[in-house]
């Protein structure tokens, strides 16, 4: 029985974890639902933790999808519960709000599932909690109800309770000469395993421990220590003992040695090729880069991934993006003045090097602007001297994501290949992003990352019954259990020090940023 005539009968996953994973199959064996792959299939249930731009960033790959439908995993979650397949409208991903979280601090127990709350500044805050099969900003099942919403001033809220990785600065927490440095050379290794594996809650776990092992300033010698440490559990407190003792880890050496996992890692350096497609490569008798160039068949952009695959996994030099940004400034300039350019994530937090290159975009007079009169022209400019070798996902393929406080957030995201012209240059991976003027502050936060220290900002908002995303910062927020009742007002958040002042934190610069 279903709620809908007009349901998906085939889907995809995409960033969905192992667990939960087998779950959803099995629910869409019950429902009559088809698995297939992104590249056969318009509808593409997505992990709770994306939003709408970061689910087309997972994707990776536009050339069969012009306009995929992303819905939220919640809808199988809940349709399990009603014991029949709803209809999958109300779960469509367009915007991006936020959950409740569901402890003090962020290693404590639940409440219960059912409980509202409702944001006051002069009232008591009520705990809730976010389902297991939830970790994330998005929200779209949500319903406005009336209640009045009374304004708030920066640092009014209640400080929280508990420690909070957000409160603390990564530059307090060296790595190299780190008393536990093997400790955590291990766990990274483990950590990265569970990504390829698509077991992102492990992974983020022994990232946590990873942190805590990097602000001990003494070796870890007894399993007290261990046990004494936050965001350890008992499981992990077991592996971390057992490679103080034997100085290695039976479970690392046993996924090491899986057939299976060299070559998922070796698939997932493929820009376009997501989880459940490297498996299926895998499944298919694909084993090397060679046997998917002459027998895989390849959207457009595994195609363009695959040609780059050595430049896109080489690491870029810091003066390198430098130049990048440079160009695209400059161009920018040219073609429309005003504008006010940021190059985010690795590089603005001081890193020596980048994954790929964010260039945030808005313009300086803080007034309403569209995309269309700023990246068409930038984009078609930085081709026309040769600096855009390649396009992704092209910025006329791409939906702007409507937020369920009732606006249309604007953001705009173009996904490409670039090159410096320069003898020897490789090309690079860069995203160029629309910003408008209200949401630039929380776009920075967001896009500078890192990203365990934006989980930790957006649970922390949750816990104050506020929503933390990339468009804006949300207080007012009504909650019941996983369900947004209200999804509460928007905040001026003018620069980035405002909204760590709503959250009473202390301001951390982005190269304390860097957990």
């Amino acid at each position: 029985m279903t709620d809908d005539t007009c349901l998906p009968q085939t889907v995809s996953f995409l960033r969905v974890g192992k667990r939960r994973l087998e779950i959803f199959q099995k629910a869409c064996i019950k429902f009559g639902l088809t698995i297939v792959d992104h590249n056969q299939n318009s509808f593409i249930l997505v992990d709770d933790e994306l939003d709408f731009i970061s689910a087309n960033k997972a994707l990776k790959s536009s050339s069969l999808l012009s306009s995929p439908i992303f819905i939220r995993t919640q809808w199988l979650s809940d349709s399990i519960k009603q014991n029949k397949l709803l209809s999958h409208q109300p779960y469509i991903l367009n915007a991006t709000i936020s959950q409740p979280i569901s402890t003090i601090t962020e290693t404590s127990n639940p409440t219960n599932k059912n409980e509202i709350v409702i944001e006051r500044s002069s009232l008591k805050r009520e705990r809730s909690i976010s389902s297991s099969a939830s970790d994330t900003d998005d929200e779209i099942n949500s319903k406005k109800h009336n209640i009045d919403i009374q304004p708030i001033q920066p640092g009014e809220l209640p400080r929280t309770a508990g420690k909070w990785l957000c409160s603390e600065a990564s530059s307090s927490t060296p790595v190299v000469g780190n008393p536990n440095e093997k400790i955590i050379e291990k766990l990274r290794e483990m950590s990265k395993l569970y990504l390829i594996t698509n077991d992102k809650g492990r992974s983020i776990a022994y990232q946590k421990a990873i942190e805590a092992l990097k602000r001990c300033t003494h070796p870890i010698r007894t399993y007290e220590e261990i046990k004494s440490l936050p965001y350890v559990k008992q499981s992990l407190a077991d592996k971390i003992w057992e490679i103080i003792r034997t100085n290695g880890l039976v479970k690392l050496s046993a996924f090491q040695s899986r057939d299976d996992v060299a070559t998922l890692a070796l698939f997932a350096g493929v820009w376009g090729a997501g989880t459940e497609t490297t498996k299926q490569w895998f499944a298919q008798g694909f084993r090397t880069l060679d046997d998917l160039r002459k027998r895989a068949r390849l959207t457009r952009t595994q195609q363009i991934g695959l040609k780059y695959y050595n430049d896109f996994n080489t690491r870029i030099p810091r003066d390198e993006v430098t130049r990048i940004e440079t160009i695209v400034k400059r161009t920018a300039d040219e073609v429309v003045p005003g504008l006010m350019i940021e190059t985010c994530g690795s590089y603005r937090r001081l890193k020596p090097s980048c994954g790929d290159i964010d260039i945030l975009i808005t313009f300086k007079d803080g007034k309403r602007h569209l995309h269309e009169s700023v990246l068409a022209p930038l984009i078609d400019k930085l081709k026309d001297i040769g600096f855009l070798t390649d396009d992704l996902i092209n910025h006329s393929e791409t939906s702007s994501s409507s937020s369920s406080t009732g606006h249309i957030s604007e953001q705009m995201t173009y996904f490409g290949v670039c090159r410096l012209p320069e003898t020897g240059s490789l090309h690079r991976r860069i995203d160029l992003i629309f910003i408008p003027a209200n949401e630039w502050a929380c776009s920075l936060l967001y896009f500078t990352g890192s990203a365990m220290f934006n989980r930790s900002m957006r649970r922390l908002a949750r816990r104050l019954n506020m929503s933390l995303s990339q468009h804006g910062l949300y207080h007012g927020v009504v909650r019941k259990g996983v369900e947004k009742i209200n999804t509460g007002q928007a905040l001026n958040t003018p620069t980035e020090e405002s909204i760590f002042q709503y959250l009473n934190l202390p301001y951390r610069p982005p190269e304390d940023r860097d957990h």
